[in-house]
């Protein structure tokens, strides 16, 4: 791996923007790149348990494509577009970080056990990724 390092930084609770990231995560990683997702606020509803993502609104730029996230994924599917499950899981083969904003979980309502037990999540803060070089917020 390069000594090449990005931190993506997902916040908003908009399915397209939280698919679009982790497509920037997956690439980068596998560009060979260190990559982190670090995850707060909204967009710590879209690796909650039981698929809570596919009910995530969509940006009013792609509402004349889907009603939601779980539509919205179907149709990037049959446009040959990776869906949310596969970035996932590429993001997790590709040895992707995953870090989650103690306080963006605390003001969703959430806590690290009611996310999915398959992604490895660190708890923690912004002081810990803020010393990285690359930081990109989506």
């Amino acid at each position: 791996m390069s000594d090449m390092q990005l931190t993506l930084i997902l916040q908003s609770g908009e399915f397209d923007r939280i698919h679009y990231g982790l497509m920037m995560a997956v690439t980068a990683a596998a560009l060979d790149k260190k990559v982190t997702l670090f995850i707060t606020n909204a967009a710590c509803l879209a690796f909650a348990k039981h698929d809570r993502w596919r009910n995530l609104p969509i940006s009013l730029g792609m509402q004349h494509l889907a009603q939601n996230a779980g539509t919205l994924d179907t149709y990037y599917q049959a446009q040959h577009i990776a869906s949310f499950d596969s970035l996932k899981e590429s993001a997790l083969a590709l040895d992707v970080e995953w870090k989650i904003c103690e306080s963006g979980l605390r003001a969703m309502g959430l806590s690290i056990d009611d996310l999915d037990p398959e992604i490895p999540f660190v708890a923690g803060g912004l002081v810990g990724v803020m010393h990285h070089p690359q930081i990109i917020s989506i």
